[in-house]
């Protein structure tokens, strides 16, 4: 890997001895709070896992109304999340090897944060849109204070493929579909409540280097090395309110899965929002997710216009 793209080499730091993530960048805590590295976690249980916000700072926090989403009790509220991770395709050269990783790690982290994950795999475009649909109408929305909606799949720049996309049929979704599916007149259990979404897939073929991709091309640019692929391109445009959409990369840009780790933007997600969700709110969560990608020249996420009204934190722990 070294030979074939020293940048790469050099982010992934092939050329120094193996370090944790918290070692990657400067921890803000305590050495006797910080958490376990990601990958040596799995065995922990959620409120372990995810570092919880004190009663304190969530007093202080939360008493603003006039800039920070209402959040319901936890006894009482019925929080939904919704995963869509397309791996398998008819046609077989489009597997998306490591994104199962992806799906396995989000649902832990949303779970963490107190949502009931609902998944669903390897659908066709219609079937996203319906699997969209009968998820914005669940009663649940109605007791929930927010929504998060994670899509993973092979992309154009305004579309996510479904699994019967080829070269030869299109088989795609419209980005813009899921913010109509989900916007204040087609949703009102979810109506001025934060709605999250986070897209990885590529948006484009603008490569620099490949290493493997979730892009819908059929053919690529550059023969990959053995553990990265690239997640295909689309481009969304929103209106409604209470939205915010973080994409794995910029219109016409692809982003890169390791096929073993899962997707480089999954796992800056995870670690970020372990670490920070307890003080930070979502738009200052993706923005440091973005920061982790200020070494690596290949792919930046793009953090979508938010039409978000208030400050929307997640509280884990209350």
């Amino acid at each position: 890997l070294k030979k074939l793209d020293i940048e790469l080499a050099k982010y992934l730091r092939l050329d120094c001895p193996a370090a944790s993530v918290s070692q990657q960048e400067p921890s803000l805590v305590a050495p006797h709070l910080v958490k376990p590295p990601l990958q040596h976690t799995s065995t922990l249980s959620s409120n372990q896992w995810i570092r919880q916000c004190s009663e304190k700072e969530f007093n202080i926090v939360s008493q603003n109304k006039i800039e920070v989403y209402d959040i319901l009790p936890a006894v009482s509220r019925t929080r939904l999340a919704l995963i869509i991770n397309n791996m398998e395709f008819e046609n077989p050269q489009m597997m998306r090897r490591g994104a199962d990783v992806d799906q396995n790690q989000m649902q832990k982290l949303l779970e963490g944060f107190g949502y009931k994950v609902e998944t669903a795999k390897n659908l066709s475009a219609q079937e996203m849109g319906a699997t969209l649909s009968t998820f914005s109408q669940r009663d649940e929305h109605l007791r929930s204070d927010s929504t998060f909606v994670v899509v993973m799949s092979h992309g154009l720049r305004d579309k996510i493929c479904g699994r019967l996309h080829c070269p030869e049929r299109e088989d795609t979704l419209h980005t813009d579909n899921i913010f109509n599916t989900l916007n204040n007149q087609n949703c009102k259990g979810l109506r001025g409540k934060p709605k999250v979404i986070i897209i990885q897939a590529c948006r484009g073929d603008n490569q620099g280097h490949v290493y493997v991709s979730d892009s819908a091309s059929p053919e690529p640019k550059l023969e990959p090395p053995a553990d990265y692929e690239e997640d295909a391109p689309f481009y969304q445009v929103h209106k409604e309110s209470d939205f915010i959409c973080l994409c794995s990369s910029t219109p016409d840009n692809v982003s890169f899965r390791d096929v073993n780790k899962g997707s480089i933007l999954i796992q800056h997600i995870i670690e970020v929002m372990r670490e920070n969700a307890w003080k930070d709110h979502i738009e200052e969560l993706f923005s440091k997710v973005q920061r982790k990608f200020t070494d690596f020249k290949r792919q930046i996420p793009a953090k979508e216009r938010s039409t978000l009204i208030k400050k929307f934190y997640l509280f884990p722990g209350f």
